[in-house]
């Protein structure tokens, strides 16, 4: 009988060993997600922890440079006379896409609301969309468009650039000198990306165009169609690995026209702008409006795809635009202390 009872007991302390065993494991998994959940949120919602760059107008900074850019905005909507080196009136589609800007003010995303005022269904600009703006995604006939010099000077330079670029890779990967490189958000895809920049967010990035002679002259000499110290303006260096993947995401703004010159294209390289597969050549430029959806593969396994990735001004807007786009997008919002 004493053997009967002590077996029922160790049971019934096994049954509740066990359930106490099954609620601790689902109290874990529990919280494991909360931790995930909070941790993905915390990637989404405060974008310091990923993102080390104080003044990047994208995360980091987005929200001070939001009102700054917003005080200008009001300038120029508000005013005859804009405070901009400018005699032209403000362009129709100009104030109607500051005056939304405007109204929005407190959305935490515009991205998926810009369709109801003429974005394609895979436009969707991070920062800034200006209406009333065609919706070409690639540029095809360059030699046709306003900033036709300038893509004639890069197909001339193709090769003094791709020997610059050449040395300063082989700088990097060869002897260890990363001084300048830096590794860029895959979107939550595979492998790795590279990026030298130049020009950073309208930024001359100095140490690094002393060491880059050759593209810091061809930047001098197209410097005209560039974005030039506007905040969406880049000039960089780009190389993805092989078996690298950028996931589908979309640029800041519709104001910029995106010009990749190809330096070294292995096969196995596409890109992919509003579901339209494209591929690159070397010493030709491919342009394409990033605020479209765009995905990038690297599937070869013969080396980097290089590419100099310059920033210039859509072709659809005026020189007025384009200097009150500058002034309310001045680099200058971007350093800490600035005045208004």
């Amino acid at each position: 009988m004493e053997f009967v009872n002590t077996s029922a007991l160790d049971l019934l302390n096994f049954d509740n060993v066990f359930v106490l065993s099954c609620s601790c494991g689902l109290g874990i998994i529990f919280i494991i997600f909360i931790h995930c959940y909070t941790r993905t949120r915390m990637r989404i919602d405060s974008t310091e922890e990923w993102c080390t760059n104080p003044d990047c107008f994208r995360c980091t900074a987005k929200k001070r440079l939001t009102l700054a850019i917003q005080e200008r905005m009001k300038c120029v909507v508000g005013s005859p006379s804009p405070p901009v080196p400018t005699q032209g009136a403000v362009s129709g589609r100009l104030r109607n896409s500051f005056e939304y800007h405007l109204n929005a003010a407190g959305t935490q995303d515009l991205s998926d609301c810009y369709v109801s005022v003429g974005a394609s269904e895979l436009q969707k600009p991070t920062v800034f969309f200006l209406q009333s703006m065609g919706n070409c995604h690639h540029f095809k006939d360059l030699d046709n468009l306003p900033f036709r010099e300038a893509i004639v000077a890069m197909r001339n330079q193709f090769v003094e650039v791709k020997e610059e670029l050449s040395q300063l890779w082989n700088d990097f990967v060869e002897e260890g000198n990363q001084a300048g490189w830096e590794e860029n958000d895959l979107q939550s895809g595979e492998g790795n990306w590279f990026a030298f920049h130049l020009i950073n967010q309208g930024k001359p990035q100095e140490s690094n165009l002393d060491r880059s002679p050759v593209t810091a002259k061809l930047l001098r000499k197209i410097e005209a169609h560039l974005m030039g110290d506007c905040i969406f303006g880049f000039a960089t260096f780009s190389m993805i690995m092989p078996g690298t993947h950028i996931r589908c995401h979309c640029g800041a703004t519709n104001i910029r026209a995106r010009c990749h010159l190809g330096l070294m294209i292995p096969e196995g390289c596409s890109i992919t702008v509003n579901e339209n597969e494209l591929r690159w050549t070397e010493g030709d430029c491919l342009m394409f409006d990033d605020s479209f959806q765009h995905e990038v593969h690297h599937t070869g396994d013969s080396g980097p795809r290089g590419v100099l990735m310059v920033d210039l001004w859509h072709p659809e807007l005026t020189e007025d635009e384009r200097k009150q786009l500058n002034y309310v997008f001045h680099s200058e919002l971007l350093q800490s202390g600035v005045v208004i």
